[in-house]
């Protein structure tokens, strides 16, 4: 899902405040008067994956699975409306979007064959460990939220435990990498944009201690579109190459976004 920032204007309040909202807030302050407008920017709640071997998610069909096992319009609804459902990893109407072969739809069905092809099913579910915040970082209500993601990776055969950390705690364990958490999947936002934690920090060599590819996420496929974008300072050529960065991400299901 990618986050909408609100700003919440009053003639009471000091000139120029601006604030992001709980969106089960919002009705209350419309009614008291107040005028809120939302505009969706490129800042995604997702989670970050293990790539370690031991890790269920080194498979890409878990990942697929786990992707398609979501019902992201819900989710949304649940938020008030307040995100945008994700079907790749850069928003929608992003110059970067691309034209990957992979998108983040909902179909259980197509989940559970994936699954099964990995050798997981209903006696046999896959078990993963996420560590997530009770909140922070622009997490919108990560608790509930991630209530509703278990319950639908249960649906199709993905067990979820998570292991809840504040956001300061969970910062560090973002830069120390999956194998010294050892968890499946770290519950990070990701900006499009930011190079050191966004998606610049998927390039194989800024595995920790170096940087912040917290998965150790391998993929020269990758790394040569990333380098390719770098390279560039034509703004149509930079959207081309970035276009290329999100395709690859999005292809390989590379977060559960």
């Amino acid at each position: 899902m990618t986050g909408k920032a609100d700003k919440v204007n009053k003639a009471l309040l000091p000139a120029g405040l601006r604030d992001t909202l709980p969106p089960d807030a919002i009705p209350a302050l419309e009614a008291a008067g107040f005028n809120i407008t939302s505009n969706t920017y490129p800042h995604t709640w997702l989670w970050r994956l293990s790539f370690t071997e031991d890790s269920p998610f080194s498979d890409i069909r878990v990942r697929k699975a786990a992707n398609l096992a979501l019902d992201r319009d819900a989710i949304v609804e649940f938020l008030g409306g307040q995100a945008t459902a994700a079907k790749a990893f850069p928003p929608p109407g992003s110059p970067w979007y691309g034209n990957p072969e992979f998108e983040f739809t909902y179909d259980p069905e197509a989940a559970k064959a994936l699954l099964a092809e990995a050798g997981y099913g209903p006696e046999n579910p896959a078990e993963v460990n996420i560590v997530i915040s009770s909140s922070g970082g622009g997490q919108m209500v990560p608790l509930s939220m991630n209530e509703i993601v278990q319950e639908y990776l249960r649906e199709v055969g993905i067990n979820v435990t998570y292991d809840v950390r504040d956001f300061a705690t969970m910062i560090t364990m973002l830069r120390q990498g999956a194998k010294e958490s050892g968890a499946d999947g770290l519950n990070v936002a990701m900006t499009m944009q930011e190079p050191a934690t966004g998606v610049v920090s998927y390039t194989s060599t800024l595995a920790p201690p170096v940087s912040s590819n917290w998965g150790f996420y391998d993929n020269p496929e990758f790394d040569e579109a990333i380098t390719a974008a770098r390279a560039t300072f034509d703004p149509e050529e930079l959207d081309k190459a970035m276009s290329r960065v999100m395709e690859v991400l999005t292809n390989d299901a590379a977060a559960l976004v």
